[in-house]
């Protein structure tokens, strides 16, 4: 395969917009390297290094192949952040195959109405995904393959699908895989597609490139994030806010690494950086507006924080937040279509998302 394509904005090298090639590299660069702790409350943090990250989208890719999909059929992804959920956002850009992010928190009718509509061939979940509701029927009238990833919830709770579902284990000791290798070859094809509502309220994709990577490899400088800094997020993984922000700068090394909580969990924010160390943490989904609403404490100035990047900090409580918990604001604005706008700490005014940068898609003044 070459290593340059035409593609939207011009020629991308591969090895520098497609995930799979930047985390096989970053393994082979430093595989020990730590790049993102998975705190659950009262369970054991997970630890991915470089290499794990790396062995684990091999992994989940050779499931894949082993169902039966092959470059261009889209997987869905319906997990909370699991170390498995950024496994299979490297295999899907490993094999060609878009993945398509549902909401963890949606229902079974929202799940089964969008895998069928982006016509999903396969869906990746978790264990105790199948326990409630009726996601196991949604899978069986939507046709789509199921790979099942075995959780410490689900093993403490004694789930077991291996009997009817692919199983794959996303513990330090599964199973590995066969590599399949590299199937993209144009950095201009889909690697997500992201739901969407038409003008109908028609479920619609909106699809983001591989080569997008070239602009969020750029958020690291705009953000003024320190190679010492250590991100933090609870928002969903799969999202433009959680990759721009705190996935990728943890895979280049633009920050020492990032700690990621399974589900947001505001009236423990400030534990969790304090426990863990973390200068700057992502905003968004009304993340901060809860966290001012709880009581005040001893924690509000006592933790390592330093930067707040936001999605949607409301107006009336920019300034006094950063007063309460010593802290400062960077306002920014992202979009499935390539739109990246920014306000940099003490420049644009409160309430303003920026003006957009030289390179994105327009329609951010």
């Amino acid at each position: 395969m070459s290593g340059r394509r035409e593609g939207g904005g011009g020629a991308a090298p591969l090895a520098g917009v497609v995930l799979s090639r930047i985390v096989a590299a970053e393994a082979a660069r430093d595989p020990g390297r730590a790049v993102f702790v998975f705190e659950n409350r009262d369970r054991p943090a997970e630890r991915v290094t470089a290499a794990g990250l790396a062995a684990g989208g091999v992994a989940v890719a050779d499931a894949l192949r082993r169902l039966g999909l092959r470059t261009g059929m889209r997987v869905a992804v319906l997990l909370r952040n699991h170390p498995a959920l950024l496994h299979a956002l490297v295999a899907g850009a490993k094999l060609g195959l878009p993945v398509v992010p549902l909401d963890p928190a949606a229902g079974d009718l929202t799940v089964e109405t969008r895998l069928r509509a982006l016509r999903c061939t396969a869906l990746v979940t978790a264990d105790y995904g199948l326990a409630d509701g009726e996601l196991a029927a949604v899978i069986q009238r939507s046709g789509v393959k199921s790979l099942v990833v075995a959780t410490p919830e689900g093993r403490a709770a004694g789930l077991d699908w291996s009997a009817t579902h692919t199983v794959l284990d996303e513990s330090p000791d599964g199973a590995a895989g066969r590599d399949p290798g590299e199937h993209v070859d144009d950095p201009a094809s889909p690697w997500l597609v992201v739901p969407g509502s038409g003008a109908n309220g028609d479920t619609v994709g909106l699809e983001v490139p591989h080569e997008r990577l070239l602009l969020w490899r750029l958020v690291p400088g705009f953000f003024g994030y320190r190679p010492d800094d250590v991100a933090y997020t609870a928002l969903p993984l799969a999202d433009g806010n959680a990759l721009a922000a705190t996935v990728v700068p943890a895979l280049l090394g633009a920050v020492h690494h990032a700690v990621v909580s399974r589900q947001p969990d505001p009236a423990r924010l400030w534990e969790i950086c304090i426990d863990h160390g973390c200068t700057t943490w992502a905003n968004g989904d009304g993340l901060a507006t809860a966290v001012y609403r709880a009581p005040s404490s001893r924690r509000d100035r006592t933790h390592p924080v330093r930067l707040v990047v936001s999605t949607g900090m409301p107006r009336e409580i920019w300034r006094p937040f950063e007063e309460r918990f010593a802290v400062r604001v960077l306002e920014w604005y992202g979009s499935p279509e390539g739109a990246f706008a920014y306000n940099p700490v003490s420049v644009g005014p409160v309430g303003s998302f920026g003006r957009r940068t030289a390179g994105s898609a327009p329609g951010t003044g």
